[in-house]
């Protein structure tokens, strides 16, 4: 695996404001219609088309803010529960689990930072690119749906459990500073209550619940975070992500203070039904690894980044785990955190520390998740170009359509979609343009001209039927017509792939 491109920097094009219906996409040289958009820089290819490119001015995240970011994400809700899992499941089961999912976690990031630089177009990080736009580019519409309606349920997944846990620390916190804590109940009985008493369970309410004190707390604090982009979040990250290494410290150290007990984790334990699904909680950062990469700075290396996140949390959980459960009988429906708040022999610095966890760690990666899925929404909606105007993905996407390949000034070609093509079939189709375009060492510049009839009402393609039209075709020096012939079918096949795609 190459890693030398995971740090390089890109440039990025801007459009101008006033855009026609029928725009003019120039490569090269600009364009000498009055109304037309010139767009300035190297071909733009299939990346361009899935997602505008990134200003090199929001990629500002460097290495340390990266690792803090990846710290937050990698301490999600499991991390409380770690000890419970090491004495259900023995410390052998536990100790490989983390090896795997730890291994497993490194290998995938990179897996995906390095498929992102295979993007055409997005060979440094230039553009912005997801899980959603990669599925998009690989495997087709219809995939990329799927795998957007699954990283949405996992992330939410993981925000729901966070919540819960938040939730009920700060309604413990509420009891311990103000003696009571409130919420609305739906079973066993239906209306207000209020506790001022803990339970030996996470949460001081022993009934169903609709809503508490302590889940208020928590969307106070989480919704703020998450309206902002996630390079405006960095700041909040590493200070969490500081905050989340020193608690951990102050754990360990605790834990041999006490006392360990290595009775309470055998090698292999009576139940190892929860190690794996644990542990995965606690490795989720993989979701943020694409808005990461397009946020951080040129300079900044993935394998680098990634794997200090990954070999410095995989060596702390491990020790948590296996030295806390070492520590303290944890009943299997509370946790760490709650039974160091109500043992009576804990220091006040480890209940200090048990209530800020979850304000570090679990409060600050929430508002991540809904960041990353906010992103993700964004690439659902790839506008061509509507009639008051274009944005930048939009001039983007034509700008890939057009190819910068096409024939004669005067000639016109139509061509009605046909078969699907493959995303990686129309990489293979763009190399062979582009060696050809080569052979033609004379030409300069190109652009396409798409007429009104090839887009919709709304800019959108209508159907898989759609007759695409290309109403005009600028090669301004051209030395050899059957190679122009080729140029032409083979950016009408371009187009065609690109709608065919678009509707899945």
């Amino acid at each position: 695996m190459s890693t030398g491109q995971f740090g390089q920097s890109g440039t990025s094009n801007t459009p101008k404001d006033d855009v026609p219906i029928t725009a003019v996409l120039n490569q090269g040289e600009p364009s000498p219609h009055n109304d037309t958009l010139d767009m300035q820089g190297p071909p733009s290819v299939l990346g361009s088309m899935i997602a505008g490119p990134t200003l090199a001015s929001a990629k500002t995240i460097s290495f340390w803010g990266g690792l803090a970011l990846l710290i937050c994400n990698t301490t999600g809700p499991g991390a409380i529960s770690l000890p419970v899992v090491a004495q259900t499941a023995g410390w052998v089961p536990t100790l490989i689990g983390f090896l795997v999912v730890g291994s497993m976690s490194y290998l995938s990031s990179l897996f995906v930072a390095e498929a992102m630089t295979m993007m055409p177009g997005n060979e440094q990080f230039q553009s912005n690119i997801e899980f959603s736009n990669l599925v998009l580019c690989f495997f087709g519409r219809r995939y990329q749906v799927l795998v957007q309606v699954v990283c949405f349920l996992a992330m939410q997944t993981t925000n729901i459990a966070s919540i819960a846990i938040t939730s009920q620390l700060f309604d413990n916190l509420l009891i311990r500073l103000f003696h009571k804590t409130c919420g609305i109940q739906i079973y066993p009985h239906a209306g207000p209550i209020c506790i001022t008493e803990q339970l030996p369970s996470a949460s001081p309410f022993s009934g169903v619940m609709l809503i508490t004190a302590g889940v208020v707390v928590s969307m106070a604090l989480i919704l703020p975070q998450a309206l902002v982009d996630l390079s405006e979040n960095i700041w909040l990250q590493m200070v969490s992500a500081t905050l989340i290494l020193l608690i951990i410290v102050e754990w360990i150290v605790s834990f041999f203070i006490k006392g360990l007990t290595p009775e309470l984790v055998p090698a292999f334990g009576p139940d190892m039904s929860q190690v794996f699904g644990s542990i995965l909680f606690n490795f989720a950062y993989i979701t943020a690894i694409p808005s990461w990469a397009n946020a951080k700075r040129p300079s900044v290396s993935v394998p680098k980044t990634v794997g200090v996140v990954s070999s410095m949390m995989t060596t702390l959980f491990t020790a948590v785990a296996i030295l806390g459960g070492m520590t303290y009988k944890i009943p299997e429906n509370s946790t760490m955190i709650q039974v160091i708040n109500t043992s009576p022999d804990s220091t006040t610095l480890s209940q200090i520390a048990g209530y800020t966890f979850p304000i570090v760690a679990l409060i600050t990666s929430i508002p991540i998740n809904i960041i990353v899925i906010r992103y993700h929404a964004r690439t659902l909606s790839f506008p061509i170009i509507s009639a008051d105007g274009a944005d930048a993905e939009s001039l983007a996407s034509m700008e890939l359509a057009a190819g910068g390949f096409a024939v004669d000034e005067s000639a016109t070609t139509s061509y009605t979609a046909g078969q699907k093509m493959k995303s990686k079939d129309i990489n293979e189709k763009l190399h062979d343009i582009e060696n050809d375009r080569s052979a033609n060492s004379s030409t300069t510049s190109s652009s396409l001209v798409l007429s009104k009839s090839s887009i919709g009402a709304e800019g959108n393609y209508q159907g898989s039927g759609q007759e695409m039209t290309i109403e005009k075709v600028q090669y301004p020096t051209q030395t050899d017509t059957e190679a122009n012939s080729a140029l032409t079918v083979a950016s009408a096949e371009m187009i065609e792939a690109i709608g065919e795609e678009r509707l899945g």
